[in-house]
C-alpha cells in the first residue's frame, strides 16, 4: 500500500536531510468542526483543582483537557482514491498543499509529492487510521464521565479517538486522508520507505532543484497532463530526466507534449 505526502519545495530540504516527517500541531487544523467537537460538561465529574467557584473549575478543566488533546500532534498523508485516481494525482492536493507564493521571486512555486511504502513505516507509539467522511458529524459527549482519576483525560481521548481524530465532514473527502497522531513521538523516520518523489513535468526549475536535493534521479517521477479519460495527471512512463528535458525544449519550439508522447 502506498501513501503520499504533499509538501512545498522548501520543506523537502529538511525532510530529505532528516529522512523523516515531523508531527505538526493538531490544533492548527483548517477544519472548523475539528476545533469544536466537544459538548458541554453537564453531568461530568471533574477535579476541583482546589477551587470553589464552579466557573473557575470548569474553565480550568476545559483548558487542561484541550492541553492533553493538543499534545497529540499529527501527520496527514493521502492514499489512493476510491474512484481509481492515484494519491499522487490529485489536482486539488497539488494546488492546496504543494504550491506557495514565493514573495522574494514574486511568483508561485510548485512543490512535490513524496510516495511512501506504508508497510515499511514504523507505527510504534503512533495512532493511525484512514479518515472516515460523513455528513452526520456529532458532538462528543462528556456527560456522566468521571475525570477525577489520574489519566482519565487521556483514557477518554483514546476511547474516543475515532470521533476525535479520524472522522471529518464529507466536504473534506477530496483529501483521502490517512492520519497519524502521537503525543510522545516528534518525527516519523521514512528513510527506507520512500519509493518516489513526484514532480510536475513542465516545471524544469523544480525538477532541477529536486534532483539537486535528492541526488538520486531514479526516485524522481514526472507527472504529465493526460486526456485519455478527461484531463488528468499521469506518470511519464519509462522516461529519464534527460529525455524529459529534451521534450521540454522541443515543446518550447512549438511541439505539443501529447504529440511527442504519442
Amino acid at each position: 500500500m502506498k501513501l503520499y505526502h504533499y509538501t512545498k519545495l522548501r520543506n523537502l530540504v529538511g525532510i530529505w536531510h532528516s529522512r523523516s516527517l515531523k508531527f505538526n500541531d493538531s490544533h492548527k487544523t483548517n477544519d472548523i468542526f475539528e476545533r469544536h467537537k466537544i459538548s458541554c460538561l453537564d453531568g461530568a465529574k471533574v477535579p476541583t483543582y482546589g477551587k470553589g467557584n464552579v466557573k473557575d473549575i470548569r474553565d480550568l478543566f476545559i483548558s487542561n483537557f484541550y492541553k492533553h488533546l493538543f499534545d497529540y500532534k499529527q501527520i496527514s498523508l493521502t492514499q489512493d482514491y476510491l474512484d481509481g485516481t492515484k494519491g499522487y494525482a490529485s489536482p486539488m492536493m497539488w494546488g492546496q498543499y504543494a504550491r506557495e507564493w514565493n514573495k522574494d521571486k514574486g511568483c508561485w512555486e510548485n512543490g512535490v509529492c513524496i510516495e511512501l511504502d506504508a508497510l515499511k513505516l514504523d507505527f510504534e507509539n503512533i495512532l493511525h487510521s484512514n479518515v472516515t467522511y460523513t455528513t452526520n458529524l456529532k458532538l462528543i459527549k462528556m456527560n456522566g464521565y468521571d475525570f477525577t482519576s489520574q489519566g482519565a483525560i487521556d483514557s477518554f481521548i483514546r476511547s474516543n479517538q475515532t470521533d476525535l481524530f479520524f472522522t471529518k465532514h464529507k466536504h473534506w473527502e477530496y483529501e483521502s486522508e490517512c492520519r497519524l497522531l502521537s503525543n510522545c513521538v516528534e518525527e516519523m523516520p521514512i528513510d527506507s520507505s520512500v519509493t518516489g518523489i513526484y514532480v510536475l513535468s513542465y516545471d524544469q526549475k523544480v525538477i532541477n532543484e529536486v534532483e539537486r536535493i535528492v541526488g538520486d534521479a531514479s526516485l524522481i517521477k514526472l507527472l504529465v497532463f493526460s486526456e485519455k479519460n478527461g484531463l488528468s495527471l499521469s506518470t511519464l512512463i519509462q522516461s529519464s530526466l534527460k529525455e524529459q528535458r529534451l521534450l521540454n525544449e522541443r515543446n518550447k519550439k512549438g511541439f505539443s507534449l501529447n504529440e511527442l508522447l504519442s
